[in-house]
Formats: C-alpha cells, structure tokens, sequence
C-alpha cells in the first residue's frame, strides 16, 4: 500500500482492531488503546489539528469508561478536533433519537 507510517491496535477474537497508515503529513500518535486512536497532526493552513479514531467497545458495561477517557481528551486540546469511529451505539437511551423507541 506504500504508507509511510501506521499505527495498529489488534482485535480481539472477532471484534475491535484499528489500523491507522498515513503518508506525505505529519502526524503524531498521542495515545492508542484497543479502543482509539488519538493523534495529533499538523496542518500547512489550519496549524494543529486533533483526529481520533474510535472502535467502540462492545460491551455495554464499558462504553461509559471508553467515553470518559475519551472527553478527558478535551482538556488538552488547543485547535480543531475530529472525532471518527464505530461507537457500537449511544451512551444511553436517553441519547437516542428515533421514531421507532
């Protein structure tokens, strides 16, 4: 595939993984887990710029802590931040927003 760089979070059993390959940019992993990876990339016009990528877990237990982790993110973000993922379905039903529940 000719990239550069890659980062890669393996699955577990059937679920989860992340891959994550860029070329020609500079992008900085800050933090990867079997969850997200969260990266920093600097941009030729808008300067610093904030990606993360989101497996969500499976579990319905453990959403909660996968999203706490990920807003605390927020506290050192100083620019434009993207967030991108599979969130295998809201926090909670009171976020959800349909005709059909």
């Amino acid at each position: 595939w000719n990239f550069e760089n890659f980062c890669e979070v393996e699955r577990v059993g059937l679920s989860g993984g992340l891959l994550l390959c860029w070329k020609n940019i500079s992008l900085n992993v800050l933090e990867a887990t079997k969850n997200f990876i969260h990266t920093r990339m600097k941009h030729p016009t808008f300067g610093l710029c904030y990606f993360t990528f989101e497996y969500g877990h499976p579990k319905t237990n453990k959403r909660k802590e996968v999203w706490d982790q990920l807003a605390s993110f927020q506290e050192h973000i100083n620019g434009p931040w993207i967030w991108i993922g599979d969130f295998n379905q809201v926090l909670s039903n009171a976020e959800k927003k349909s005709s059909t529940s």
